[in-house]
């Protein structure tokens, strides 16, 4: 802007045209400067510095273990994640997870599992991602006298039934999830599911697992009223996984 009564403006430049984005490629401290100049000749120039900063968290990437696996008990598995920053940023600083980059992943329990990565970059964005996986028991079905799934057992009402398992020696008693067993009545021939059941009355762990013996014996009792009708005994361990016999 030329001052009142002046000479005229002849030129206006900035370091890049007005309405235009300033360079905020890389970061670091930067400078903007505007000339001018007025039709005798007379220069001025004014100069804003500004820096330019890194406001965006890591990337993360988990490879292994992937979000929904299912895995074994005690089934080896290896952890394999990157941490990365955008291109120009300031560099990961620190990238962890729950296990090392190439270290055993936690399948030593039953169930529900997550493992996290956490990373923060130089500038002091942090990240944090979470990949949730389930370990499940070796359940190979129940073992004779039952027949397993589509076969269908008969029993005399009132009668005692061993449902006989294994878990691949699994060293601990408490492998039934709560509320269960459970039973209920199905259409007989249907080959369907019991749509609602209830706690399994009348039963009892016999030899729940002990050292030397590979296997866990829960005895169901059956009731006489049951006479003529069909039903459905479900199994859930503490790894979540449901199993039946009909």
């Amino acid at each position: 802007v030329e001052e009142e009564g002046g000479s005229g403006l002849e030129s206006c430049d900035g370091t890049v045209p007005d309405g235009q984005p300033i360079d905020t490629a890389t970061l670091g401290p930067k400078t903007f400067t505007v000339t001018t100049s007025d039709e005798l000749g007379n220069d001025r120039a004014l100069t804003h510095t500004y820096t330019v900063v890194d406001r965006t968290s890591p990337l993360i990437s988990i490879a292994s273990p992937l979000n929904g696996s299912v895995f074994g008990l005690t089934q080896p598995v290896f952890a394999a994640f990157t941490c990365s920053d955008e291109p120009g940023g300031s560099g990961v600083a620190a990238c962890a997870g729950d296990a090392p980059h190439g270290g055993r992943v936690d399948t030593a329990t039953p169930g529900p599992h997550s493992f996290t990565v956490r990373a923060r970059d130089v500038a002091g964005n942090t990240a944090e991602a979470t990949a949730l996986y389930r370990v499940l028991f070796d359940f190979d079905g129940f073992l004779r006298p039952l027949v397993n799934p589509p076969g269908v057992n008969s029993v005399k009402a009132g009668r005692t039934v061993p449902f006989k398992f294994t878990l691949d020696r699994y060293p601990r008693r408490d492998v039934i999830a709560a509320g269960y067993p459970r039973s209920g009545v199905v259409p007989c021939g249907s080959g369907q599911d019991a749509g609602q059941s209830e706690p399994a009355r009348g039963g009892h762990w016999a030899f729940p697992y002990k050292r030397g013996r590979d296997f866990h014996l829960y005895l169901w009792r059956t009731d006489r009223r049951w006479a003529g009708t069909c039903r459905q005994f479900v199994l859930m361990l503490v790894d979540g996984s449901e199993h039946e016999a009909s």
